[in-house]
């Protein structure tokens, strides 16, 4: 027997805890009876902003399963701290069987007086038969191991965020998930053992900015495999197989071997130069060019890389992004510009990845070329040039970047006494996601839309408050790359638009486009208690609504927020 759970989300429910929710102490008999779960959810959602805590077992602390909190489906969102309970053996910080766990705070498993820590979250028991997901936050703490169940198909996602993000011990704290799923946005730097990625793991969703290093491994040789597979060789001889593709470079660090992708202009862009357009292959270092915040500016390096066009096909974070003649504004670019996914451009002020840029009418991703020839300017400042007509950044020094094109070697030779940045300095800001990059990509999408008839709108929302929050989704089916405008009333009166743009990885999993349909706001004014009936969004372009509730068909094989979000009115 046990102690009844501190707090309960059944399918359908919404908890939010910003204080304190503990578990009971157990009410059995039996020495290794356990305490209750601090909070239990079975499909419901629940938000922690506070302190989670499993009850007392009768051995002092043995909270067995039942210790910070079970998750049975649903959503538990961590941004505060989980804790299973501590005595002579502590219990678990969290167990979970299906659902989606996101943590950007504390998930501790208990410290025993036994001197043994239990796990921070277990996937793995005869008891669990259900596939789970865990979202990684950037600075989320996990104390304690994180055992997912090698025989299902459990995902470990590294989220979006405005900065860089760093995970390590992946294959000795993180053990047993199938896929490892990068979210664009952040720039993820994952570490771990070889076999961490050479078990048969699908990893994700790898972009430019991203990184994954191989501790202890020490590469001597690396080619593409049949299937697209990346095989790589130590020194020993002994070959590691990662389910992982795109324009990928392999080098050696400190303690071991960094994997990563690359950012560039394709062969052929015209670059503008005091002597007129020029086109990029044929620049050299020395040569003077325009730059749009220090005049002209010399070559100080030219970065280079060339793919076969197999080595990328299918894989969106590598093929070469097409901007359309016009997509921009008038005339910019003038003509056709193709850049790399995680080529930043300036737009508004700020740049944005053009990844981000994809509206699957005027920015496309439907290269056909039997090559793929990449070129990369830089200056002694970081600064944007004129392609085509449009301000495009140059060559950003960051820390482990250069080697991802196939000429390192040539800087090394030219300049030996460089010493690379602790961090990336650019020439203006670059958002991932929110207000900002919602602005830079309104004018676009305006004119984007300015041809097409919509489709048919799927879409909710997912949470509402009463301070004036709003957060869901909307996805137009017949235009599904193309951010939909929404316009939000209260009462019958506009207060604002909002652009559903921000990317999410359950929505690209659900196959709602490629994700890029989130959407949050926040009103300037309070919004009223009765949020149903006073607050109402809707399609700028034909008025069709989104209501406070999932309408669209269910999909199977799907676990992730877009299925398991209900509508969340806070209380």
């Amino acid at each position: 027997m046990s102690g009844g759970a501190g707090g309960f989300a059944p399918a359908g429910d919404y908890i939010l805890n910003t204080g304190v929710l503990s578990g009971g102490p157990a009410d059995g008999t039996a020495l290794g009876d356990g305490g209750g779960a601090g909070i239990f959810v079975v499909g419901g959602t629940a938000v922690n902003r506070g302190l989670i805590t499993g009850g007392i077992g009768l051995d002092l602390g043995n909270g067995g399963n039942n210790s910070g909190g079970l998750l049975e489906g649903g959503v538990l969102d961590n941004i505060g701290t989980v804790t299973g309970a501590v005595g002579t053996s502590g219990g678990e910080g969290l167990f979970v069987d299906g659902g989606t766990l996101i943590n950007a705070g504390t998930i501790a498993g208990a410290l025993g007086t036994n001197g043994i820590r239990s796990d921070a979250i277990t996937m793995q028991s005869a008891y669990i038969t259900a596939a789970s997901t865990l979202v990684v936050e950037p600075g989320a703490v996990f104390i304690g191991n994180v055992a997912a169940a090698p025989t299902l198909p459990d995902v470990l996602e590294f989220a979006s965020a405005a900065s860089a993000a760093t995970l390590s011990d992946l294959g000795t704290q993180f053990t047993g998930f199938s896929t490892l799923d990068f979210a664009p946005g952040a720039q993820w730097t994952i570490a771990g053992t070889a076999s961490a990625f050479d078990s048969g793991e699908t990893i994700s969703g790898f972009a430019p900015g991203d990184a994954i290093i191989l501790d202890g491994f020490t590469a001597a040789s690396h080619h593409l495999a049949a299937g697209n597979e990346l095989e790589i060789t130590d020194t020993a001889g002994t070959t590691i197989t990662l389910d992982l593709t795109g324009d990928l470079t392999v080098t050696d660090q400190p303690g071991g071997t960094e994997i990563e992708t690359a950012v560039c202009y394709l062969r052929g862009t015209k670059i503008l130069t005091p002597a007129g357009e020029v086109a990029i292959e044929k620049l050299n270092i020395g040569d003077p060019v325009v730059t749009l915040r220090n005049g002209y500016q010399k070559i100080k390096w030219i970065g280079r890389q060339s793919f076969a066009t197999y080595f990328v096909k299918g894989n969106r974070d590598q093929i070469p992004v097409r901007i359309a003649a016009g997509a921009l504004g008038p005339q910019i670019p003038r003509r056709d510009l193709f850049v790399s996914p995680g080529h930043s451009m300036l737009i508004s002020n700020v740049l944005v990845l053009a990844k981000f840029l994809v509206n699957g009418i005027t920015i496309t991703q439907d290269f056909a070329g039997e090559e793929i020839h990449y070129h990369q300017l830089e200056f002694e400042t970081h600064d944007c040039v004129a392609a085509e007509g449009a301000w495009s950044e140059s060559y950003a020094d960051t820390p482990g970047l250069r080697g991802k094109f196939h000429n390192a070697a040539e800087f090394a030779a030219l300049y030996p006494d460089h010493q690379e940045p602790r961090g990336q300095i650019l020439c203006a800001p670059r958002p991932m996601a929110g207000p900002a990059l919602e602005q830079a990509l309104r004018p676009i999408v305006a004119r984007a839309t300015a041809a097409i008839i919509p489709g048919k709108l799927f879409g909710y929302v997912d949470e509402i408050s009463t301070a004036g929050y709003i957060r869901g989704w909307a996805w137009d089916i017949a235009n599904p790359e193309l951010p939909v405008l929404l316009e939000i009333f209260v009462r019958g009166q506009l207060i604002g638009t909002v652009l559903a743009c921000d990317h999410r990885t359950d929505l690209k999993a659900a196959g709602y486009g490629q994700g890029n349909c989130g959407f949050s706001f926040v009103s300037r004014i309070g919004l009223p208690r009765d949020l149903e009936n006073n607050v109402q969004l809707r399609r700028v372009a034909d008025a069709m609504p989104i209501v406070m509730a999932n309408t669209s068909p269910p999909r199977s094989g799907f676990n992730k927020r877009a299925d398991v979000l209900q509508k969340t009115v806070n209380r």
